[in-house]
């Protein structure tokens, strides 16, 4: 299982431009000017542009923690180059420790909108502990900066994460009553776990607590922990008010136990009355679910989604001497029937590929779609825009088209 978190910015294709020094709100992003050149802000020379990426409105954001590490951190950026000097533009995750990246935007063509992907993982100095780190420097906030010949009008930030695969919810009773909800008497929980793998596993838990009248308590951080092969541990009353930290006499709640192996869990119940002797014991084996408490809303089930896919460095001039080669894949959960895939040049010139049926996960290298005979009269500009008729119901419509350009 995974949890993906997800965090945009957004700003117009046409943001409104002031005199330098003054900064220029464009939606989400604040553009500054960075040089001599820079007399109007916002046009897209000479510029920085700085926003913010936050997280705490993505529901999935409190279960992400640093001690999972991350599988996948994918920037998306829509820009506008409108200099040559693109190629020595940059983006960076605006925080100490942190490289700046140039290589997927180096080859972008002016005055042409496109949407590029880089791979965050894949760049020095971009390691999970360090975005992590980031994250939880801000709070669930990520200060991002571009420069600086290019208007920034999208900008979009996911981050995943595996999740142990198996979740346990353990009741539990600690503590005195005074009769008001449980019958008067000390109250006593013991949970006991046992790694029945040859093997140590790694396992976390975290403690939810909950409040008469249908009220809801808090809920603690997960504690991490490790289980060599065959041992057992317990989890008893006091482990439990502590990592609570309450200072109530009472508290009833969840233990949610989490682990990529299955465990043996038993909790034992104690009660004892005012006297002090033991009234009530009893035991329950607690059976395992696969995680799902987290998780972002999936695609519909049965759905495809079709998309161009982009070479290592966020490009797609995939050129051969036939012509521009364009990989297309169905990243979603249901087959794809046969479509079309349309590559539209700069000159106006256009080429209509037949692509076949795509299952789930399923990509094809489509036939060259032939460069047009005075495209490299300087940069070669094209569109690629997979099921351009529209015969495919997908699950995303919207990520259907993305450009690119070969350079003379």
């Amino acid at each position: 299982m995974s949890i993906t978190i997800t965090a945009t910015a957004s700003g117009s294709l046409t943001p409104p431009t002031g005199n330098f020094p003054d900064s220029v709100e464009n939606g989400d992003f604040v553009i500054t000017g960075t040089g001599p050149g820079a007399i109007v802000i916002g046009e897209g020379t000479e510029e920085e542009t700085r926003w913010t990426f936050d997280f705490n409105a993505d529901p999935a954001f409190q279960f992400f923690t640093q001690a999972q590490g991350l599988t996948s951190a994918v920037l998306t950026l829509t820009l506008t180059p409108r200099d040559p000097l693109v190629t020595t533009d940059m983006v960076v995750l605006d925080a100490p420790g942190f490289n700046p990246i140039s290589g997927p935007i180096v080859t972008l063509p002016v005055n042409v909108t496109s949407t590029i992907q880089i791979d965050l993982l894949a760049q020095p100095t971009y390691t999970p502990g360090a975005i992590l780190a980031a994250l939880a420097a801000g709070s669930g906030r990520v200060p991002m900066r571009y420069a600086d010949d290019s208007l920034v009008s999208g900008a979009r930030l996911e981050l995943t994460q595996d999740t142990p695969a198996y979740q346990y919810a353990v009741k539990f009773v600690c503590g005195k009553s005074e009769g008001r909800i449980l019958s008067p008497g000390a109250y006593f929980t013991a949970i006991n776990v046992h790694n029945p793998t040859y093997k140590t596993i790694r396992l976390r838990k975290k403690f939810a607590v909950g409040l008469p009248s249908e009220k809801s308590g808090p809920v603690t951080n997960f504690f991490n922990a490790k289980l060599g092969p065959d041992r057992a541990l317990e989890i008893d009353t006091e482990d439990i008010l502590r990592h609570i930290g309450t200072d109530e006499p009472f508290v009833k709640g969840f233990a949610i136990i989490e682990s990529d192996v299955e465990l043996d869990i038993v909790a034992v119940y104690t009660a004892s009355g005012r006297d002090g002797q033991v009234v009530s014991f009893h035991t329950e084996r607690v059976h395992p679910r696969k995680s799902a408490c987290c998780c972002r809303e999936q695609p519909p089930v049965g759905q495809p989604d079709l998309i161009p896919v982009p070479l290592p460095n966020g490009g797609f001039c995939n050129r051969t001497d036939e012509g521009l080669i364009v990989t297309v894949k169905n990243q979603g959960t249901g087959a794809a029937g046969a479509s079309v895939t349309r590559v539209t040049f700069a000159t106006g010139a256009s080429v209509d590929i037949p692509t076949p049926p795509l299952g789930p996960g399923a990509q094809v290298v489509l036939p060259p779609a032939p460069f047009p005979p005075n495209c490299f009269q300087g940069n070669c500009a094209f569109r690629i825009t997979v099921d351009a008729t529209g015969v495919v119901a997908e699950s995303n419509e919207g990520n259907n088209t993305v450009s690119g350009v070969c350079r003379g």
